[in-house]
């Protein structure tokens, strides 16, 4: 599609989510080939490969060193879950989240040296945002 639109790359950016990629058999190596001065952003989340689980993706490092992106984004469904990708204990505010309702989505984003974390509720009930690095 991006090459019927003949839009310059500084206008017109793509989303690598190697987790969606997985699912649908899409090698993410040949996306980052055909698109890599368009990815702006990739969502890091791993799957069994048949359905969009949004597991933790321990071996996230050689895909944030092979892709071109400017933001890296940890989509998960719990801070233990993004925990458990980077190596790290979980902080205090995640035991027990993995037992609720799969109603949110936790993002952790890497640009540069800055971390920036946000949970959301999938639903109007609430949204809490916390940064860090």
């Amino acid at each position: 599609m991006l090459d019927t639109v003949d839009v310059d790359p500084t206008y017109l950016g793509v989303t690598l989510d190697v987790g969606h990629a997985k699912i649908n058999g899409e090698d993410c190596q040949e996306f980052v080939e055909r698109f890599g001065e368009r990815i702006r952003v990739c969502h890091l989340h791993d799957n069994d490969g048949t359905a969009d689980r949004h597991k933790p993706l321990p071996a996230y490092e050689p895909l944030v060193e092979a892709v071109p992106a400017d933001c890296f984004v940890f989509e998960m469904k719990t801070v233990a879950d993004v925990a458990t990708s980077v190596g790290v204990d979980a902080p205090p505010r995640a035991i027990g989240v993995e037992r609720r309702p799969i109603l949110s989505i936790t993002r952790v984003s890497i640009s540069g040296r800055q971390i920036r974390r946000e949970t959301r509720r999938h639903s109007n009930c609430s949204a809490a945002a916390f940064t860090g690095s």
